[in-house]
């Protein structure tokens, strides 16, 4: 449920939040009941809107459907630009060339980092 979102939090910016991401079942459907990109746009909510200062995402494209791409790489540029950090993981990365070069705004990726079986590389 978003009411467990722990910290200080805009409440009133839940429901615009989960309206972009385009949620299907609502703010108080448990997560249990919804889709794997449901409960991955829910999981999105809660960490952006507690507005950390290091944004940590595990596979954040996940699940989600190609709009929420989109939307996820709009809320990553934006986590930067109001000068928070944000670090995330994925397997494919055409994915994040995609959802995040194009909206990254002023600030531009500072640096990617990929990693195969046995090398790392920037």
């Amino acid at each position: 449920h978003m009411a467990r979102i722990d910290g200080h939090v805009d409440l009133s910016a839940i429901d615009p939040l989960l309206d972009r991401l385009a949620l299907v079942g609502g703010p108080d459907a448990p997560l249990r009941t919804l889709s794997k990109g449901n409960a991955q746009k829910v999981g999105l909510a809660q960490a952006v809107l507690a507005e950390p200062e290091l944004l940590i995402l595990d596979e954040p494209w996940s699940g989600l459907d190609v709009e929420a791409h989109t939307v996820l790489g709009e809320l990553v540029a934006e986590t930067r630009e109001r000068g928070a950090s944000v670090v995330f993981t994925d397997g494919n990365s055409g994915t994040f060339e995609y959802s995040v070069n194009g909206v990254t705004g002023s600030k531009p990726i500072t640096r990617q980092v990929f990693v195969t079986p046995g090398t790392v590389c920037q």
